[in-house]
């Protein structure tokens, strides 16, 4: 497991509930919004949802798919999808491009995993 995720007691779990299920913008990490609302954020990224309105922002619930991972250092699809460095757990398959887009707006353009810029989308 990655250092970010060694107190992070929900990893490799299933989300609680199929309801209100929510998918970080940032790495896909699928939980519901409990589960989000209890760890104060998502336990993969550096930001912080502090509050219901900060985790509408920061989440989506416009998601297809969901891949559980359970050791993504070992398995070729994490490796696939980009996930291989993250914690154990739930990730959705992919977000739609107005929610990536959303997220490239709230960062600048920059991938906080990396600090990479990423290919701006503007839709003004």
């Amino acid at each position: 497991m990655t250092e970010r995720g060694e107190d992070f007691e929900l990893a490799g779990k299933a989300p609680n509930s199929y309801n209100h299920l929510r998918a970080c913008l940032n790495c896909k990490l699928v939980l519901d919004e409990e589960q989000f609302l209890e760890l104060s954020g998502c336990p993969n990224d550096t930001c912080q949802h502090l509050d219901e309105a900060e985790l509408a922002i920061w989440s989506t619930t416009q998601f297809d798919g969901m891949i559980a991972m359970m050791a993504p250092h070992k398995s070729w699809v994490a490796r696939w999808q980009g996930i291989q460095d993250l914690i154990p757990g739930t990730y959705a398959k992919s977000v739609p491009p107005e929610e990536q887009a959303k997220m490239q707006k709230l960062t600048g353009g920059v991938d906080s995993d990396d600090g990479e810029m990423d290919d701006f989308v503007d839709d003004s």
